[in-house]
């Protein structure tokens, strides 16, 4: 009893340092903005102390960051995953729009997209994160980056949707800004001595992903350090699924307040890993190719869990797809994924006619409007993004193609919409030991 009374606390459970941005600095550009922070004006955010991330250069649409490739980041596999790579590639590519916004105009985070390119070890080396605008619109703006390791060696690559919200009316004048004193950093988490451990490559080469997520479970098996720094803990396992919770601690916490975006893709990467793990058997290591993330909604950091649940919807030879859901502790989903690749349905005109009949029937009136001549108002997903009304050998060709598949075609108009809300995470499963791998 004495022992785990004397037992430290892990980072993630000490007081918080760091703060969010004062309400004054939005009556600043967004160039502004980020340049008050570098100078002093705007509190250190309270991941910075977590993860030692900085920001080392702006410009005009463009944003630099780097973060260390620190031990405390090491997953129970022995790499820094996808999902701690998207906490690093979350800033630059808000950031870079930023740079292009008048005062008081807010922008949140709508989509996250990263591919790896490979494998990122826990050395201490210093991780560079380069994002760019590509399209600042007025309503919508899309961003890229490019992470780069210390040697100048591309290790992934992203791309993000922000969406620009209206101007705020009130805030509080720019005079209310005062200079603050320098952070203090010395006693940061990432800088202390690493707790926890990686699995050893025995363990995975005598167990199948399954028996060593239910060893985690136990307590069988020792955590890996981002459980100890970030408070991220497995809660279920089972063939094809697995469950984690992420408190929402304010040492997550992003300048606005709210969780960055980056620590919830981080939740639904460890779901969608260990769900994939859980189909893999003794000695096969697995790899992320690619994480998608949609965001429905902000996480205030009121220290309640988040909760993310990754299903496996595909498992082939080399290639296994996983969806994951991220919800709140009321309920409602933070982060969701609408739709499976490998079934799609659209909202259309399903053929009833048999094979072998050759005449198409005319179209529903009551699903495509009377003379397929229904207003966008009244029928606005039977038409595509200009209004325009399929003509009717497009109808017919397309009924005669969903006559030979077993699922309906998606039409092209919905793909246009569908397309970008697939949420999914590909992995490939690589047949060698771990070791090899990294």
């Amino acid at each position: 009893m004495a022992s785990q009374m004397a037992k430290p606390a892990e980072p993630w459970q000490e007081p918080v340092r760091g703060d969010v941005m004062p309400p004054a600095v939005m009556n600043l550009s967004g160039m502004d903005q980020i340049l008050a922070w570098d100078r002093g004006y705007v509190p250190m955010p309270p991941l910075a102390h977590l993860t030692g991330i900085r920001m080392s250069a702006v410009g005009e649409g463009t944003s630099t960051f780097t973060m260390p490739a620190s031990p405390w980041f090491l997953a129970p596999q022995g790499a820094i995953t996808i999902g701690m790579l998207a906490v690093l590639a979350d800033p630059p590519l808000g950031c870079a729009i930023q740079t292009t916004l008048p005062a008081a105009t807010p922008y949140t985070t709508a989509e996250l997209s990263l591919t790896a390119v490979r494998p990122v070890a826990g050395t201490g080396g210093l991780l560079s994160a380069h994002g760019n605008v590509v399209h600042p619109g007025r309503r919508m703006a899309l961003s890229e980056v490019a992470i780069e390791d210390d040697a100048g060696r591309l290790v992934a690559h992203g791309t993000s949707r922000c969406m620009v919200l209206p101007d705020l009316r009130r805030r509080p004048p720019v005079q209310a800004l005062e200079l603050l004193a320098p952070p203090d950093n010395t006693g940061d988490p990432w800088l202390r001595p690493v707790m926890g451990e990686v699995l050893p490559q025995a363990l995975w080469d005598c167990h199948d992903g399954l028996d060593i997520l239910r060893l985690l479970l136990a307590g069988d098996a020792p955590r890996p350090p981002i459980s100890y720094l970030t408070g991220l803990r497995l809660t279920a396992a089972e063939p094809g699924s697995a469950t984690f919770l992420l408190p929402a601690s304010g040492w997550l916490g992003s300048p606005t307040g709210n969780l960055e975006g980056g620590f919830i893709a981080m939740l639904a990467d460890a779901a969608l890993q260990s769900a994939i793990q859980t189909t893999a058997p003794a000695g096969c290591a697995i790899a992320s190719l690619d994480l998608k993330v949609n965001f429905l909604r902000p996480a205030p950091t009121d220290g309640r869990d988040l909760v993310g649940v990754g299903t496996v919807v595909h498992r082939g030879r080399s290639l296994v797809i996983a969806n994951a859901e991220v919800v709140n502790a009321e309920g409602r989903r933070v982060r969701w994924p609408p739709g499976r690749p490998c079934c799609c349905r659209a909202i259309g005109p399903r053929s009833t006619t048999r094979r072998n009949s050759t005449r198409p029937k005319r179209p529903d009136p009551k699903r495509w409007g009377r003379n397929c001549t229904g207003t966008v108002e009244q029928r606005p997903h039977l038409h595509d993004q200009r209004g325009r009304c399929p003509p009717a050998r497009l109808q017919t060709r397309r009924r005669s193609v969903a006559q030979r598949v077993s699922w309906w075609r998606l039409d092209s108009w919905s793909l246009r919409s569908t397309a970008e809300t697939w949420v999914s995470t590909v992995l490939i499963e690589m047949c060698r030991p771990l070791a090899t791998s990294l």
